[in-house]
């Protein structure tokens, strides 16, 4: 049974009215929930929680799923109010429910400007907090979302510790003056966790077979430029074939804590330019004449890349949304070129987002 079989399924037996036929998925949607479910049935019963532990969560997940039906905007303005005061969908784990329907509405929130990411921060909250699950294979978990009588409960107790605006007003002055007297090491810290922490090179696939265990995964060899081509995992199988992976050009990020990919550690990212909906993806591509291992660079953000990025800190989260391909098919962080030396970075999807 396909996962779109068991959605369908799970959702008439629970009495929900949905027809996926005329609204299928999208082809992201299914690699991600997929991959989602192979991964948790590693660990036993995991996957029958994912579609609720209990009765009251399956008549949840049931209901949330119904969202499929309806377009990304929609779904993830609903999901903002449902979200206000949980960390996932149902219960304090993940289920299919906040698979799915992240996979539906992520590349609608990443195409929105930053205002309105605000407007709808519950959703971006929860997005970002299920695609590093997702995509990482670590299942996070969060503690039992809070009632309202509780966040009050919060509320008054922050309302209290700062009643003296005195001592609020001193502890400003000293910040503002620590500020002025150390420039350079708020310029350190700023380096440190922006785009100049990100370690991205010219790379040459040397190698690439598909995953053995898993569908829509890709292993590569790629030379970058070290003593020995690093191997990296990628979920490209249903958007570049793999004849045109062979001996391929490419744009990785470097400095990615390795992860487990279905039983293969990925030692780093193959950088791709995507649409709104993620149905096209294809790799950036650095300008002729670039050898593997050059360092990609934005001028105006020089500064020496983190060794390793520490994933609590989310830094290339932070820097993702700014990262998009322009209208002259240039890749560019906030409209800044990415430069290799002898020319730039480019990418085929016009207007689209970097990942």
């Amino acid at each position: 049974m396909t996962y779109v079989d068991a959605v369908v399924n799970f959702v008439r037996q629970q009495g929900g009215d949905a027809e996926f036929g005329s609204a299928p998925l999208k082809p992201l949607a299914l690699d991600v929930a997929e991959a989602f479910v192979a991964e948790q049935a590693a660990h036993g019963d995991a996957v029958s929680q994912a579609f609720g532990a209990t009765p009251a969560e399956k008549k949840e997940i049931a209901s949330a799923l119904l969202l499929l039906e309806k377009s990304p905007a929609e779904a993830a303005a609903e999901l903002n109010e449902l979200l206000k005061i949980k960390a996932f969908i149902s219960g304090n784990r993940l289920t299919i429910a906040d698979v799915a329907l992240a996979a539906h509405v992520t590349g609608h929130m990443k195409s929105l400007p930053d205002a309105q990411k605000a407007q709808l921060c519950n959703t971006t909250r929860w997005c970002s907090h299920v695609n590093f699950a997702a995509n990482t294979g670590v299942v996070l978990e969060a503690p039992l979302h809070f009632s309202s009588k509780q966040l009050l409960q919060f509320s008054r107790a922050g309302a209290d510790a700062g009643t003296n605006k005195k001592e609020k007003k001193g502890k400003k002055e000293k910040k503002e003056k620590r500020k002025q007297q150390e420039p350079e090491k708020q310029a350190a810290a700023e380096a440190s966790t922006g785009v100049a922490a990100l370690d991205i090179r010219v790379g040459k696939i040397v190698e690439c077979q598909k995953h053995p265990d898993a569908d829509s995964l890709y292993v590569e060899k790629i030379d970058l430029g070290e003593s020995e081509p690093r191997t990296v995992v990628s979920g490209l199988v249903r958007f570049v074939p793999l004849e045109k992976m062979q001996n391929r050009m490419c744009v990785c990020l470097c400095n990615l804590k390795p992860a487990n990919m279905r039983g293969i550690k990925s030692h780093a990212m193959v950088l791709c330019c995507q649409n709104s909906d993620h149905s096209e993806v294809d790799l950036l591509a650095p300008p002729e004449g670039a050898k593997a291992g050059d360092r990609v660079t934005m001028e105006g953000y020089e500064g020496e890349p983190l060794p390793q990025l520490p994933p609590k800190k989310k830094i290339f989260e932070g820097v993702q949304p700014d990262l998009a391909v322009g209208q002259d098919g240039v890749a560019a962080y906030k409209s800044v070129p990415l430069g290799v030396a002898g020319g730039v970075v480019r990418g085929t999807i016009v207007g689209g987002s970097i990942g």
